[in-house]
């Protein structure tokens, strides 16, 4: 990934920030690196390989210059780092037995997505479910990624003996 940056006739210090902490001379950031031929006032910043921890605002700016060049800054850049989440699995596990009439709930749960995961249901012919199904996103606590839980509802029929629900 490469943030352009562009300076023309740069004279004071030219440094990248992410989310507002400058990065400085990139000393302790080895994946970030200045690329571009500076003759050309090119400064752009490349990321490699990105990480979630990436996910940020970042913002090019030069100081102001020995003989009173005022500073300049960028504007921001914000890089959207996406991930897939994990597979979804059904909390109550492979096998459920109930009885005829019974109401009762399926959960299915997938986390770690950014964004978070959509969950569709299908029944044991293939048919998608659409009806009586709740849908929820949690925050982690890395403050990036999500779980997404989806809970069908339903009532235990003859019918379903033997049926397979299927999240995915």
């Amino acid at each position: 990934m490469t943030l352009p940056c562009r300076v023309i006739n740069k004279s004071g210090l030219l440094q990248w920030t992410k989310d507002g902490f400058g990065l400085g001379n990139l000393t302790g950031y080895d994946r970030y690196s200045i690329v571009g031929s500076t003759e050309e006032g090119d400064y752009s910043l490349e990321i490699y390989p990105v990480v979630l921890d990436d996910d940020a605002i970042y913002s090019c700016q030069a100081s102001a210059g020995p003989d009173g060049e005022l500073p300049i800054r960028s504007r921001v850049a914000n890089l959207s780092v996406l991930v897939p989440p994990e597979p979804p699995s059904i909390i109550q596990g492979s096998h459920l037995l109930t009885t005829e009439d019974r109401e009762i709930e399926l959960e299915c749960i997938s986390i770690a997505g950014k964004p978070p995961a959509e969950i569709t249901w299908v029944d044991g012919v293939g048919n998608l479910l659409r009806d009586d199904i709740e849908y929820l996103t949690e925050l982690q606590p890395d403050q990036k990624t999500y779980t997404a839980r989806s809970i069908l509802k339903l009532t235990a029929r003859k019918e379903h003996h033997n049926t397979t629900f299927t999240c995915q």
